[in-house]
Parts: C-alpha cells; sequence; structure tokens
C-alpha cells in the first residue's frame, strides 16, 4: 500500500476547516515538536514552550481529527518502516497541492536529487575515519540529505556512522519537516540487523516490560486482535502488556520467517551453535530450524547484548542496555499524559512510590503540571 496517498486522503478529511497546507504544517510540527520532547532529558522553559506549542495546535482540532492526525503518524511511521528510503514528507507536501507559485516553494523530485547523490558521493571517499560532512544552507524537507544517505546505503555503507550534517533553511516548516525525517532515519530502528533484532526493540517500546519478561515470552502468550501480551511478572504475577502498531508489526515480520516449533517468541540457539560472521548481515541463524534448541528461550544477557550492538551500529556513545528501555517508555507514556497509576500497573509496580522512584520524577516536571493541571 502506499501509505503516502493514504496520508493525502486522511488530510483531504479537513477541508472546510482548514486548508490542506495548514493541516500538513501543523501535523508535522507536532511530530517534530514530540520528538524532540521526547528525547529532552532535562524538562525547562524550551521544553515547556515546545509543550505549549503542541497542545496550541492541538487544541484547535476536535477529538476526532485529533485521532485521524495521529493514524497518519502511524501510516508515516509504516511509510518509512516498509517503502523506499526517500523524501516522503516532500512527496506528500507537492502531491497534497500544497507547494506555491508565488514564494517559489517547490521541492527537488527525489529522483533527481538522488541521481546527483549517486553521481557526486563516492564509495571509496567515505568511512568512519573520513565521514562524509554535508552542509545544506536550504534544506526544504531535507531531500538531498536523504539522497546522499541512501546513496551511502546502497553501497553497504552505514550513513548513521559515516556522514555529518548541518541543515539550515529561512522557514521554520521547512527546519521541521528536514528535523522529522533526518531524526527518524536516522534513529536507532534503523540500526537493527534483521526482524529479530527489530521486534525485540519494538516490543521494549511499546510494552516497557522486564528483561526477564520479554524473554520468556511464549507464542500462545501473544493475541494478535487485542494487541496483548501475556507476560509472567516477579513473583508468578501475570499482567497484559499492550502493542503498538510498530510493535505488531515487527513481531508479525519476524514470526512469519520462523520455521521452527520451539515454543517461546525468542527462542536460543542449539548448543554448540557458532555464529558465522562472515555469512552477513542477511544471516540470521534463527531463520533456520537446525540452529534453533527445540524447547529453550534467549537468556536474560542477550537482550542488552542486541540493544548494545544497535546502539553501536547508530553511532551512540553510551550503553543502550535493555533496561533503559523500559525506564525510556515509562517515561515518554508519563509525559504524553499517561495518569502514573496507569504507568504503574504497565510497568508491574505494585506500589505508585515505586514507580515516582523508578521514573525520578523530579522538580521541574511536577512544577510543570502543576502549572497545567492545577488552575
Amino acid at each position: 500500500m502506499d501509505w503516502k496517498k493514504e496520508i493525502i486522503k486522511a488530510m483531504q478529511k479537513f477541508s472546510g476547516r482548514y486548508s490542506q497546507y495548514t493541516v500538513f504544517m501543523d501535523w508535522v510540527t507536532c511530530i517534530a515538536l514530540a520528538i524532540q520532547n521526547g528525547c529532552t532529558i532535562f524538562q525547562g522553559k524550551v521544553w515547556q514552550d515546545r509543550e505549549k506549542l503542541y497542545h496550541n495546535i492541538m487544541e484547535k482540532y476536535s477529538h476526532d481529527e485529533q485521532k485521524l492526525l495521529a493514524e497518519m503518524s502511524g501510516m508515516f511511521s509504516i511509510q518509512l518502516e516498509e517503502g523506499e528510503m526517500e523524501d516522503v514528507l516532500g512527496v506528500i507536501y507537492m502531491e497534497a497541492g500544497c507547494g506555491n507559485k508565488n514564494t517559489g516553494q517547490f521541492f527537488t523530485p527525489f529522483h533527481v536529487s538522488l541521481a546527483c547523490a549517486q553521481l557526486t558521493v563516492r564509495e571509496q571517499d567515505v568511512n568512519e575515519a573520513h565521514p562524509l560532512y554535508f552542509n545544506e544552507p536550504s534544506a526544504g524537507s531535507g531531500g538531498m540529505v536523504i539522497a546522499a544517505a541512501r546513496a551511502l546505503k546502497e553501497r553497504g555503507i552505514n550513513y548513521q556512522n559515516c556522514m555529518k550534517v548541518v541543515a539550515q533553511d529561512l522557514d521554520w516548516n521547512c527546519v521541521y519537516m528536514t528535523y522529522v525525517q533526518l531524526s527518524l532515519y536516522g534513529q536507532l530502528r534503523d540500526a537493527a540487523a534483521d526482524e529479530r533484532e527489530a521486534a525485540i526493540l519494538e516490543l521494549l517500546l511499546s510494552t516497557g516490560c522486564r528483561v526477564s519478561e520479554l524473554v520468556g515470552i511464549k507464542r500462545e502468550d501473544i493475541d494478535y486482535v487485542q494487541k496483548q501480551i501475556l507476560v509472567h511478572g516477579k513473583g508468578e504475577k501475570d499482567r497484559y502488556v499492550y502493542l503498538n502498531a510498530r510493535a505488531l508489526m515487527a513481531v508479525n515480520k519476524y514470526m512469519k520467517l520462523r520455521k521452527d516449533d520451539n515454543p517461546y517468541l525468542f527462542a536460543s540457539s542449539v548448543d554448540g551453535f557458532i555464529y558465522e560472521k562472515g555469512k552477513g548481515k542477511g544471516y540470521s541463524w534463527w531463520k533456520f530450524p537446525q540452529y534453533v534448541h527445540k524447547e529453550r528461550h534467549l537468556d536474560r544477557e542477550s537482550p542488552s547484548n542486541i540493544t548494545n550492538t544497535l546502539g553501536k551500529r547508530a553511532g551512540l556513545t553510551v550503553k543502550c542496555n535493555a533496561h533503559k528501555f523500559r525506564r525510556t517508555c515509562a517515561t515518554l507514556a508519563l509525559r504524553r499524559g499517561m495518569p502514573i497509576e496507569q504507568v504503574s500497573m504497565m510497568l508491574g509496580h505494585e506500589q505508585i512510590a515505586t514507580t515516582q522512584i523508578y521514573l525520578d520524577i523530579g522538580r521541574d516536571e511536577l512544577k510543570y503540571a502543576h502549572g497545567k493541571f492545577v488552575v
């Protein structure tokens, strides 16, 4: 399915209230604000100003329209996941008729950007020791930068580690479009080497479950219709955790490639198995039943080994152990408005006080929440 066209159809449902251009830019701006504030540890004045701008934009729309904007974000995420690497927002902008001939605001067709990148980016010139420095003084939607990244990717070069980009534009709308696309194309998810790594990453981010709970998930515990998983927590206490669209899609993709009969979602390899690194990125041992243990699941150290490797591939300088994703899931849920009681239930905590300590809810966050909710 062409999700770009589906997004344009969704934008057309706002006709009569706002122009296509207004809807598009409000949508992109809110995505950019959500990404940046979700990655900001200290919630100071700038963070609060972004939150205020986000809420001011969303208040323009009805509840059903807000849900539609969220669905558009989901479509956009799937398009980035399933489609070719391209200037998705630039294509949507132009095909939705948002271009302005009076201001000359048109974006270069991506096939032209890609052709330029393939001609000018030379493989022998780029590696981690000698990265590609890219200065884009008029970024637009980021198409030229994305094209350069794709040219490197097509040559087997990890653009996440080999590109240093400075992108600028006079128009804040273009800044937001570029920021969104470069953030999502350059994120940790793109460092996943295969479907199993992607499934582990998405489950950690969607469910907030413990590593011990993750490795203990059985195939029969997954309810694809209700988008939930029964996990077995501390003290033999079971609870349901829930799958967002990305996690559900990642698990589906992964399970379609499993040919073995091991009952666990993440099976262990047979005793004595040695991973052949020389086989290359496409070689995933779990796709071959003879390498999969009949009844054993991954050990508790394996998810952290995988997430740490993902972090290194993405060029991160800090460790990315699996437990950090549980904390990240809970922190983002809290910042986006989920009541702490529900966050506590999601994490499997018996006491809300445990959740407060766990998430280290600080004075600045408390002050901001007071100003937002206590009037």
